[in-house]
């Protein structure tokens, strides 16, 4: 069977009238070895696989992936490695990882105002809120306009969507926002690092993983400190990047 990446009914069905999240099981082989597992949604695996493969350096480019191709539950890649491929167990919980990668001060900013516009219009379009399903939106501004979207019943693996997305479209990450509706954990910073996306902001409070990863790398991480929306948005790390921020959390 094979998957239809653009059917949004892969997404979810319903039981009782009930919106109900869909979740798939897909193990990842790469030149016929088995790599890994994801739970996921199954909806744009391909951008998946693409961001999974790149911020674990397997590849270190889209070129290096040949082809890839679905079965119901397994996925195969065909692809020139940089270096040899072994298991590799994710943690769908919490996912701690070491921070490798730094992003530099390039002179980007933004203004609080900006952040605020933000987190209201990704707050609009986050399925949970929108639909009432269990699943996590993450989304990509970029400093063009363009915005991209994506959902996936694991915060980590829509991570890993955004940034095949964002990989395969050629944006300039390094002038972005991402924002995501799941707690951010270190291997979410270390992921947006490679890519060299310099603020990240989560709709929740911070995980001590994630704080510790966004200090290391240089990225500035914005946390939701309260319930009420807007009300506790909060810059943690690298403030220097905002611009006009006030007093106290908004």
């Amino acid at each position: 069977m094979e998957i239809d990446l653009d059917e949004t009914s892969a997404r979810s069905t319903e039981y009782m009238n009930i919106p109900v999240a869909i979740d798939q099981k897909m193990d990842i082989y790469v030149n016929n070895i088995f790599y890994t597992t994801l739970y996921l949604t199954p909806n744009q695996v391909e951008e998946a696989v693409i961001g999974l493969l790149y911020t674990d350096k397997l590849v270190k480019n889209l070129n290096d992936i040949k082809s890839i191709k679905y079965g119901e539950d397994k996925l195969y890649v065909d692809a020139e490695v940089a270096r040899k491929v072994r298991r590799v167990v994710y943690d769908e919980c919490v996912s701690i990882r070491d921070v490798e990668d730094r992003v530099e001060d390039n002179g980007y900013r933004l203004s609080w105002k900006n952040i605020v516009d933000i987190f209201r219009d990704f707050n609009k379009s986050t399925m949970s809120i929108r639909r009432g399903l269990a699943i996590h939106t993450t989304a990509l501004y970029i400093h063009s306009g363009e915005k991209l979207f994506t959902n996936d019943v694991s915060r980590h693996v829509a991570i890993l969507k955004i940034l095949g997305m964002a990989l395969k479209k050629g944006v300039d990450t390094s002038r972005s926002v991402l924002i995501t509706s799941g707690r951010v954990s270190s291997d979410m910073i270390y992921r947006a690092a490679i890519l060299r996306i310099p603020i990240v902001i989560s709709l929740h409070g911070p995980l001590s993983s994630g704080l510790s990863a966004a200090l290391l790398s240089g990225i500035t991480f914005i946390a939701n400190l309260k319930r009420v929306p807007e009300k506790g948005l909060r810059v943690l790390t690298n403030e220097f990047r905002i611009l006009d921020i006030p007093n106290k959390e908004v």
